[in-house]
């Protein structure tokens, strides 16, 4: 069966190819969401599909009403894609729009992320402006007298909608009302809707009408114009009826393995042990204080600050989980400091790194007995067992990474729609094997993979500014204490059908991997390797990562070339505006010329506007912070001054266009509203030419041994049969014959094995069948895997870029002694473009890297330092051309 998503991708791959596509997400949509939202690829291509669906897409049904669906995994981004669909219809008139979902508890923490600007997980920005004007997001009863120009959402349950119109009371939702304008319906874990669908047996009448199912279709039905737009991670494709429902339905696929292999989830893994209950809660304390520890010694940074690693209790029954919860309360109460001792004994190697840690940096064993007495006390804790529960639980349980609580005791409340980025542990109290009796996963069992796959969002956070904040960083180094801010622990019992249960379904999910629970492989230096001259002498040019200093920016011409001019359009009532700057926004200059016929132009600057209208715009943007401008431009002395100087904005051209009597009697807030129109985009010009950092221009060396000092651990994935997917696989032995060889055997690789993706196997085939060549004229040719051993900064914003490889020679029979250092990127076809700034870098090394002199080098050591265009095996002319100009060979 051919799906849409499959259709639409080739169609939309293809318009890119030809230049065809902008895939950049509109500005009408990036600056009116969140600016911590919307950064990862796949929800730009989301978006970007969405656009080409509605716009381009040949083969879109015509004169009926849309109905998508986007199947995407849990936790990644599915409520962030809503906003943005939310605001992309908004610019094809779309006003009403419907929200709804299965649960209650999920309306609440939904109704806080959409309309509670209060809110650390609210959407949108602080002000929503289309075509300069603000727009507000209204939640509604009905769309009856709502305002034309906001976003009106209606929140609800399925049922609640279901009964609302089945059972219309006076001045209440009827299908009647809901026909008098085009709407859209915003439908969230999307599977609930397919329960007619799913039927077997035929269906009647009366039992279509009686079905949610039926009442959705029929809403939609009621307007040519309307749209349903679903979102879930869970669809039964096997199923014949819902496959044939959804194969032209399905605009977008990426699946939870996806999610997990890009990086955006946290690893599991599965601590499995004999201990009794009550150890087995006090393992889950120690270890969420270890993390907590790790982060505050690290000093990471993240929204969620200060960081609370919080850990969930998951009991069989109710009555259970209240017994849990004051058994919980005597536990701590009565904790001595012999409880944790005996622990550690026990423990395996997790919780054997933790105590490691503490030992290290002078935790004692009693100073960590009290601080879990005190950092798990009865008011940091919550238990949530029904439905019923009181709708500030509900919000607290949505607002876990800022609020004081630190365990979480329940049953099955948090299975479905729950929004939690700080649960690193989840503790079994289950005693259950998890299997019926014909040997397959309980019930509870495969709710439980559902719980721990909803665990594993990632918590976002960096070591350093220029660090990626929402992917895993530490898969290629597991030693690193950090990386136990990556990983969710969930604790069991070591029952081997539960464990084989659990496993399977986590598996099939995709969330789970069992091989990463093995250890790990260590790549280590050949012995050979560490008698040689490079060994002993060898250097590693690196350059740093330095704040960039503004301090000779004078004047915002010195960071904006053309300088800043902006067009105002001045409608009969009230103000719509338009800055020309793009070509999109051009051509949307002509068309809105054309409501201006007979208009005038009246030139200004900024200033005129009046000083106290400007500065009040000023306070209305906290990007123009005094602070804040303080930082970026070092030379500016007030905000009066960067407001009235003709150095900064004070004289920045604004075109006024409209009828000549209403340009004379512009209200005051009219003019505020220009302004803040018009400092919008200076912030946005500002932004986008103003670095926090840069890279050094000089490289400095330093001892080779130092980085190689320790092993390096590398995480290994199973192969894919039917995929060149590399990465984790050895070159010794492996499967595929051209990435097939016996590195250990190769004198020029450092390393004793490679595991490598694809396009670094190549390379190295690659290099092997140039290494005779290279010898006739240099010694001492090594190739060095760069594992996180080191990183270079780009020199326009600093940003940090960790070349795969680096290739060490030195030139034979010269007078003095030149040693190479060439950085070498293999790269896969689809990171190309993405990465194109990094092969931009390696290129202006070669123009701009200087080599720092240090009291090390004698008079006669001279070193080059090279970066070489990208290694593509499909491409790779333009690699080999440069191999061999720089280094003079055929």
């Amino acid at each position: 069966m051919e799906f849409l998503a499959d259709k639409l991708d080739a169609e939309w791959k293809f318009a890119q190819s030809y230049g065809l596509l902008n895939t950049d997400v509109p500005e009408h949509i990036k600056s009116n969401l969140n600016p911590m939202f919307l950064d990862r690829e796949y929800q730009k291509e989301a978006i970007s599909k969405f656009d080409f669906y509605l716009n381009k897409f040949k083969d879109r049904p015509k004169d009926k009403p849309i109905h998508l669906l986007f199947h995407m995994a849990t936790g990644s981004g599915k409520t962030v894609l809503m906003a943005a669909n939310i605001l992309e219809l908004y610019t094809k008139g779309y006003r009403n729009f419907i929200f709804i979902v299965n649960s209650n508890n999920i309306i609440k923490k939904t109704i806080s992320n959409f309309t509670d600007k209060r809110n650390s997980k609210y959407l949108f920005a602080d002000k929503i402006i289309f075509d300069f004007r603000e727009i507000g997001i209204n939640q509604v009863e009905n769309f009856e007298t709502v305002p034309g120009n906001d976003i009106n959402i209606m929140f609800s349950t399925i049922q609640g909608l279901h009964i609302q119109l089945k059972e219309p009371r006076e001045n209440g939702l009827t299908f009647e009302s809901l026909q008098q304008s085009k709407l859209v319906i915003l439908s969230d874990e999307a599977h609930h809707l397919n329960t007619l669908t799913k039927r077997k047996k035929s269906k009647t009448e009366e039992e279509e009408e009686n079905s949610w199912e039926w009442t959705i279709n029929t809403i939609i039905e009621n307007h040519p114009e309307n749209i349903l737009l679903e979102y879930t991670a869970t669809v039964d494709l096997n199923h014949p009826e819902i496959a044939k429902k959804y194969a032209d339905k399905i605009l977008l696929r990426y699946s939870l393995r996806e999610f997990r292999n890009d990086g955006y989830s946290k690893e599991i893994k599965l601590i499995k042990s004999g201990i009794s209950t009550n150890e087995r809660i006090l393992q889950a304390l120690v270890l969420s204080q270890y993390r907590l520890k790790v982060a505050n010694e690290n000093n990471i940074l993240s929204p969620y600050l200060p960081f609370k690693p919080v850990i969930l209790f998951k009991s069989a029954s109710i009555e259970e989980s209240n017994k849990c919860f004051e058994d919980f309360k005597l536990l701590l109460k009565n904790l001595k400091t012999k409880d944790i001792k005996d622990l550690e004994n026990s423990g395996g190697a997790t919780l054997k790194k933790a105590f490691e840690f503490f030992k290290k940096h002078g935790v004692s064993i009693d100073q960590l007995t009290e601080e879990i007495k005190n950092d798990f006390r009865d008011e940091r804790c919550i238990i949530v067992n029904n439905e019923n529960d009181s709708e500030e639980k509900q919000i607290e349980l949505n607002q876990l990474e800022k609020n004081e609580f630190r365990a979480v005791f329940t049953v099955k409340m948090l299975t479905e729609g729950w929004d939690v980025l700080n649960l690193f542990d989840i503790v079994r109290l289950d005693e259950s094997n998890g299997v019926n009796t014909n040997g397959k996963a309980a019930a509870s069992t495969i709710s439980e993979a559902q719980l721990i796959g909803r665990g594993a969002r990632y918590f976002p956070f960096q070591t350093r500014p220029d660090e990626e904040m929402y992917q895993r960083k530490f898969d290629k180094d597991l030693r690193n204490d950090l990386r136990c801010l990556e990983e969710l622990y969930y604790h069991s019992l070591n029952d081997n059908k539960y464990i084989e249960a659990i496993t399977k379904e986590l598996v099939e999910q995709g969330v789970y991997d069992p091989n990463q629970d093995e250890n790990p492989i260590e790549i280590k230096v050949k012995p050979t390797f560490k008698q040689t001259r490079l060994w002993e002498e060898g250097l590693i040019f690196t350059n740093e990562q330095v704040l960039k200093s503004n301090k000779n920016v004078s004047s915002l011409k010195q960071i904006h070339e053309t300088g800043l001019q902006y067009k105002e359009y001045i409608g009969t009532s009230g103000t719509d505006e338009l800055v020309v700057f793009d070509e999109e926004a051009v051509k949307a200059d002509k068309e809105l010329q054309k409501k201006f016929i007979g208009s005038i132009n009246k030139n200004i600057e900024l200033i005129d506007l009046g000083l106290p209208i400007c500065l009040k715009a000023t306070e209305n943007i906290p990007f123009f912070n005094f602070d804040n401008l303080k930082r970026i431009l070092p030379q500016l002395t007030s905000t009066r001054e960067f407001i009235t100087s003709e150095k900064w904005i004070g004289k920045t051209p604004v075109t006024l266009i409209g009828s000549e009597e209403r340009l004379k009697n512009l209200l005051p807030q009219e003019k505020l509203r220009i302004a803040e129109n018009v400092l919008c985009r200076i912030k946005n010009d500002i932004s986008a030419k103003v670095h926090q950092y840069e890279g050094s221009k000089e490289f400095e060396g330093r001892p080779l041994k130092e980085y190689l000092k320790h092993d390096k651990l590398m995480m290994v994935s199973e192969p894919e049969a039917d995929s060149k997917k590399q990465y984790g696989l050895p070159m010794t032995g492996n499967w595929v014959a051209d990435f097939r060889m016996n590195v250990a055997e190769k004198d020029w690789y450092i390393f004793d094995e490679n595991y490598g993706t694809s396009e670094e196997k190549y390379f190295i085939k690659y290099l092997e069948q140039a290494i005779d060549t290279l010898k006739e004229k240099y010694d001492d040719i090594y190739l060095l895997r760069n594992e996180r051993l080191f990183k270079i900064y780009n020199f326009t914003d600093g940003k940090a870029f960790e070349p795969d490889f680096v290739l060490f020679m030195k030139e034979k029979k010269t007078a003095k002694k030149l040693s190479y250092q060439l950085f070498i990127e293999p790269k896969g076809d689809g990171y190309i473009e993405k990465d194109k700034w990094k092969e931009e870098f390696l290129e202006e090394i070669n123009i701009k890297a200087k080599i720092k002199k240090i009291e090390m080098l004698y008079e006669d050591d001279k070193y080059k330092i090279i970066g070489l265009p990208f290694y593509n095996y499909n491409t790779q002319q333009k690699f080999k051309a440069k191999f061999k100009e720089v280094l003079k060979v055929e």
